[in-house]
């Protein structure tokens, strides 16, 4: 027959080492620090915690508890990193649009309709010197 009393033994053994795994320290590599950091410039709306986590290999508390409770050395090298080169100026749709206009090439039947519909439109002649009724 086994001993209960081993039994409890053995799990005890088992929770003290799961203790000892989280307090020790985590040593991160140095490219899932430069990751972090970067992570922690552009900030937690543009970065999905889930996929940060897949792509570090760590779990997903770990990564939250990382952005959360920074270390020091993480935040010096976020601030250290340049801006990202690909960030460019918003620009109002508004202007987009016209741009796009502008760059929009038209069919001569297109270009050509306005000229034709302003020759066939009446104007007032300048022989009264006034406006003809239609325009008052």
């Amino acid at each position: 027959m086994f001993n209960s009393v081993g039994d409890d033994i053995e799990d005890e053994d088992g929770d003290e080492e799961e203790e000892e795994e989280e307090e020790r320290p985590m040593t991160l590599k140095y490219w899932q620090l430069r990751r972090l950091a970067r992570a922690l410039k552009t900030g937690h709306c543009k970065n999905s915690v889930k996929s940060l986590a897949a792509e570090l290999f760590l779990d997903r508390a770990v990564v939250l508890d990382l952005l959360r409770d920074t270390p020091l050395n993480l935040v010096m090298m976020s601030a250290a990193m340049p801006d990202e080169p690909g960030t460019e100026v918003k620009v109002p749709i508004h202007v987009m649009q016209g741009s796009w206009f502008a760059r929009k090439r038209l069919k001569k039947v297109h270009v050509d309709t306005p000229y034709s519909v302003y020759r066939r439109t009446r104007r007032p002649t300048g022989n009264s010197g006034s406006l003809c009724r239609s325009c008052i």
